[in-house]
């Protein structure tokens, strides 16, 4: 929250506590006290999908078997992921924001994920989040030898597919 609306939050608290708020200066302290809870949330998302994203890296380092190297499905992309759930088809939440706008549906991953669909519903807790490495943290960990047998194993599944990839496919 910038300083000025956690100076007016403030006040406000301050004139409730004393029994002076009116309805409507009510009303904006739920809302400031809302939006407080909705940035907290998304930081700790944020958190959560950087913990996760170094978390794949070393699931990955420890077991490749359990991943699978995809290529994104969203057209202009193509670059090259791993993950260890087969119906994952897009590198990262950028791509998907675009899939599902061409099909017509808002998604903000940078909300809660009570606001994420503009409806309420969706479980705040998702147990079962695919483990995702985008293209840019295989890149980045592509010293590693256990990384470098993953990518070389991919290229060689791809060229027997017939598939081809942008290698320097933009990073999200």
């Amino acid at each position: 929250m910038t300083k000025e609306i956690t100076k007016k939050k403030k006040a406000l608290e301050t004139l409730r506590d004393q029994g002076l708020l009116t309805p409507a200066m009510e009303e904006e302290l739920r809302h400031l006290l809302q939006v407080e809870e909705d940035l907290k949330k998304e930081e700790k998302n944020d958190l959560d999908d950087k913990s996760r994203e170094a978390e794949s890296i070393l699931a990955l380092i420890r077991r490749q078997d359990l991943f699978t190297s995809k290529v994104c499905k969203y057209r202009g992309c193509n670059g090259v992921f791993a993950s260890n759930y087969a119906d994952v088809a897009f590198c990262s939440n950028r791509c998907r924001r675009l899939k599902l706008e061409e099909q017509g549906i808002i998604w903000d991953h940078k909300k809660p994920p009570a606001q994420r669909w503009g409806w309420r519903g969706i479980p705040e807790d998702f147990e079962s989040v695919p483990l995702v490495v985008p293209a840019e943290a295989l890149k980045a960990a592509a010293h590693h030898p256990v990384i470098q047998q993953f990518l070389a194993e991919t290229l060689i599944e791809l060229v027997a597919d017939d598939r081809t990839v942008d290698a320097s496919a933009p990073s999200h």
